[in-house]
Order: structure tokens, then sequence, then C-alpha cells
């Protein structure tokens, strides 16, 4: 409603909103200020949850936390890299995992 209706301001309550793997779409909005009352996370999850500010001009963004659980990569240690086959090793003991639902292929040959 704030940005059909032309408001100039967007007071959020204070809290977590968890958008899981949706984008939170800002369209259309001029001159907005879409702000925290004090404090509020954004969460998210997934390859596709976050912001997008599509078709606005002088959007702004203030007093909020974005985070994303689970981090939507594995992180380890690289331990060998080569720029000729674009491979590298990890250390196996490094490796985080994503999370099952996130199944992006399989690691068996």
């Amino acid at each position: 409603d704030a940005i059909r209706d032309g408001a100039k301001e967007l007071i959020v309550p204070d809290g977590d909103y968890y958008f899981h793997n949706r984008t939170l779409l800002v369209e259309n909005a001029q001159g907005l200020t879409i702000r925290a009352a004090s404090s509020a996370t954004l969460w998210f999850w997934g390859w596709q949850g976050g912001v997008r500010i599509h078709r606005a001009t002088d959007v702004r963004f203030q007093g909020f936390i974005l985070d994303r659980n689970p981090t939507p990569y594995i992180r380890g240690t690289v331990t060998a890299a080569s720029k000729d086959t674009w491979t590298y090793s990890v250390a196996e003991d490094s490796l985080t995992t994503l999370p099952d639902f996130w199944s992006v292929g399989s690691n068996s040959s």
C-alpha cells in the first residue's frame, strides 16, 4: 500500500521476518524510505531469497539486518587449485555441507 499510495516512509515493526526462499520485491517505488522501528531482521534461506529493488528511484532501507540461514554454500580449506583444468582440492575434514533440502547433485561416481 505504501508504494501505491506514494508514501515517503514505511516503518516496519521490530522483529524477525522470515522470507524463506522468496524475494522481497520493492517495485515502482519513488522516494521511499523503508525503516525498521529500531531493529528488524529479514531472514532468507535457499538460492532465491533476498531483496530486489526494481524500477524504483531513491529507495532506502534503514535499520535492518539481512541474514541468511543456512548459508547457501559449502565451506572448506582449499589445498590445491589448477587454472589449467579449473579444478581444486578441499581438505575433507574442513568441509561443511549443504542441508539435505538443497540437493545440488551427488558426490558418488
